[in-house]
């Protein structure tokens, strides 16, 4: 059996790698890391997870997906999936 040291990235715990060097570059592009000033990061952020709806008056039932939403309250618009890299609206949440 061998040992192994893997490295988990700090801002999005999801990513983990074997190489400290590469973890360290993904850390930089992170989209969970405040230094990039993303959406995901930004107090004017606003998510709803999607969903299925359910259509009762049609035989067999059947369900509507509706999608995330992704909006930038300070702006009033809908976003992409991916979000904004370096927005000049930015502002850091607030820890709860």
């Amino acid at each position: 059996m061998r040992e192994r040291t893997i490295y988990e990235c700090e801002h999005c715990n999801k990513k983990r790698l074997i190489n400290k060097t590469q973890m360290k570059k993904h850390e930089n592009i992170c989209w969970f890391n405040p230094k990039n000033k993303t959406c995901l990061t930004c107090s004017h952020y606003v998510y709803e997870p999607g969903y299925l709806e359910p259509h009762p008056e049609i035989d067999g039932c059947p369900y509507e997906k509706i999608e995330a939403y992704r909006c930038c309250s300070l702006k009033n618009e809908q976003l992409d999936k991916k979000p904004i890299i370096n927005c000049r609206d930015w502002k850091e949440k607030e820890e709860i």
